[in-house]
Formats: C-alpha cells, structure tokens, sequence
C-alpha cells in the first residue's frame, strides 16, 4: 500500500484538523526522520510514525496476520515511538482508534482480507457454467462440494479435491475459479499457494526436507487464514510418499498445536487416471453427458492407489479415506475446443469468428484415430494456433 493511498485514507476518516505533509514519490516511511518532504517542511516523525502504526494495524490485526518472528524494515522507526506519544498527538489518535474498531471497513479498500463468508454461490455457478467447457460433471461436483464446505460454520475436516484427467481439459482453469470465488485477489492472492511437483520438489534425495517445508509453509498460513487454499499441480510427478507428510492437517483432529485446519481447501492435480477416465468413456453405453460421477470415481480411485507412477501411489490420504472428492475431467470434443477458441476471441477483445474457431479446432488431433472423437491436448494448444492464424 503506498504512502499516497494511507494519505488519502486518513484524509477520509476525517484527519483534516491540521495539515498533514504528502511524502514524495521518491520517499517512504521507512525513511522517517530525514530532512524533507515535498514542499521543503520538516517531517514530524511522530505525526508520519503514526501513520506507520495505522498502516501496521490494518495489515496485521484485521488481516489476521499473526505476529512475526523478526520485525519487518518498515516498521523499526515505530519502535522508537512510545504508546504514550501516539496517545498524546491531539491531530487524530481518537479518530484512528474509531475507525481501526471497524476492521470491515478496510478489507478491499485498503488491505486483503481473509474473509470468512466470501463465496457467493450464484457468481460461482455463473463462472462455472460460461468459463468451463465440456465438463458437466466437475461443474456440479465442484459447485456442491465447495458451496456446502463454505457455508457450513464448522466443518469436521478440511475440504480435499483431488482432480484427474489428461492435459488441457480444465483442472488448473477450474482450481483459478474456485480461488477468485473466494479470495478477492483469486491466483494471486497471499491466502493462496500453489505447489508445482517438479518446480518445487525436484530433488528426490531432498524428500525429508520438503516434508519439513511442506508442514511449516501450511501451519503457518493456516495460522494467518483458516480458509487458505493449497494446490498441488502435477501430482503424478511428486515423489511416493511425500504427500502422506500433509496428512495430520486433513484429518478429522479439531486442532494440531492449537490450529485448527478444518476450514482449509487442498486441491490435487493429475493426470493419472487419464486413461482409465478414457476407457470408461469409450466403452460406455451411455451419452457422455448422461454419465455421473459414481461411473468413475471408484474406478479412478483405485487406479490411482495403485498407479507406482504417481504421487498418490499406495498413500494414506487415499487409504484412510481422506480425500473427499475425486473428480474426473472428460475428454474434450471438437464441440468444446472449438467453444474454447472462441472464448479466447472473447478473451482478446476480438469478434468470436465461428469460421476462426472452426479452423483451429480441426487443427487439433484426435483419438481414437479412426474415430476421431476426443482432442489429445483438450484445449491447450488453442491459443498458440489462434496466434499462428492472426498473425496470417
């Protein structure tokens, strides 16, 4: 937050009893004490250390933060300020304890907020239905799983998704829907991580290592916000056995070291299963649009159990029956890529040319090859072949 959004913020609690500098571009508040501001008047430090103290206060008591182990930069100018002087500043100490009492008031303005009821389930289903292709069964298990999780004030374990299916079919664009439902800033957001397998865990002689980093990175961001999210992308790349160090935390323990976990999200991601999804589907006498989940999330559970290829392979969190949900992801129709191409016309700002659209999803390749019916890379390659057309 910089220093001209504190200002104008202090401006509008009605601070305007004596006339308060504006700090330049060029300065922060990490700096008080030295000579100037912009118009060549000294700082008072204790006026500018206030405004530290304010900031301090929305960030770390009304965000939830807990107290850190090593005082960050910004704030060792405070230290040299007493409770007293802050008290005794007549220019608005009264005003900012009055405000600082509404800690609502300040989530989305000013800082982001871990905020307890954040989802609203209609924009969720909206989101759901007009972003998400081809995947009527995510779609209704996700939006039932998460609504019902959220809602529910004191859920007896945290929620565990594990989704599976081939690449391009939507399970990393449907984890970013249901992160933006719920946290304002969505992907981005500090009450979101995401582990990606080989970019984070690489190293197979460093195993206990991760575990240790894994467990610490989870305590203490669930310590700052019960409804932090964690993703873990690529679980058939992660090491056997790694992901079991994360089972305390999805167990049913009302809390571990004085946390309580309950109201955390983990999503896992897979390919592994893909093929069994593909069989199941293939081989069905029913529509693909009839299918329900109970026609693969047995099967696919198995599978995965068993599979020595993948992260989940003989783990506890599927022994002991931790993993709430496992969702599979169809394959996708030349239908649904060609809805994926212009929905990425959409995306640019373009006209959805259907004949555009077209082109590029009979571009793709198919399986089975005689029959053509599924799209090997689901959506994946659309917006690269968009590119290779545009730019003709």
């Amino acid at each position: 937050m910089s220093e001209q959004t504190v200002h104008r913020s202090l401006l509008r609690m009605g601070l305007r009893s004596r006339k308060v500098p504006m700090l330049s571009s060029t300065k922060s508040l990490s700096s008080l004490g030295k000579e100037t501001v912009n118009s060549g008047e000294s700082v008072n430090v204790t006026l500018l250390a206030s405004w530290s103290m304010l900031y301090y206060k929305l960030e770390v008591q009304y965000c939830q933060q807990p107290p850190v182990p090593q005082e960050p930069e910004r704030w060792k100018v405070v230290s040299s300020v007493s409770p007293e002087s802050l008290v005794d500043e007549k220019w608005g100490a009264a005003s900012v304890s009055g405000y600082l009492s509404y800690p609502r008031f300040f989530c989305g303005r000013l800082v982001e907020c871990c905020e307890e009821n954040a989802l609203k389930s209609t924009a969720f289903k909206e989101d759901l239905n007009n972003k998400l292709f081809g995947q009527h069964l995510a779609q209704d298990v996700i939006f039932r799983a998460v609504t019902g999780f959220m809602k529910n004030e004191n859920p007896q374990k945290p929620l565990a998704l594990s989704l599976h299916g081939g690449t391009g079919i939507g399970k990393n664009f449907i984890s970013k829907i249901i992160a933006e439902n719920i946290h304002q800033k969505g992907m981005s957001s500090k009450y979101v991580h995401l582990f990606e397998s080989t970019m984070h865990f690489p190293h197979n002689n460093l195993v206990p290592l991760y575990k240790d980093q894994i467990q610490s990175w989870i305590r203490g961001n669930v310590s700052s916000c019960p409804r932090s999210i964690f993703i873990f992308d690529n679980m058939d790349e992660l090491h056997p056995g790694l992901i079991d160090t994360i089972k305390p935390f999805l167990d049913y323990y009302e809390q571990i070291d004085g946390v309580s976990y309950r109201k955390a999200i983990f999503i896992f991601l897979s390919n592994a299963g893909g093929h069994v999804i593909n069989r199941v589907v293939l081989g069905s006498s029913k529509r693909r649009e009839e299918l329900k989940l109970q026609d693969l999330e047995s099967v696919l559970a198995v599978e995965v159990f068993n599979n020595k290829d993948n992260g989940f392979w003989h783990c506890n969190l599927i022994d002991k029956n931790l993993i709430d949900f496992y969702v599979p992801f169809l394959p996708l129709e030349y239908r649904h890529v060609k809805q994926c191409a212009l929905a990425e016309l959409r995306h640019r700002g373009l006209k959805a040319d259907e004949e555009l659209a077209s082109l590029v999803a009979k571009e793709m390749t198919y399986f089975p090859k005689d029959l053509r019916i599924f799209s090997d890379k689901g959506c994946k390659t659309v917006s690269t072949k968009l590119d290779l057309r545009l730019s003709g």
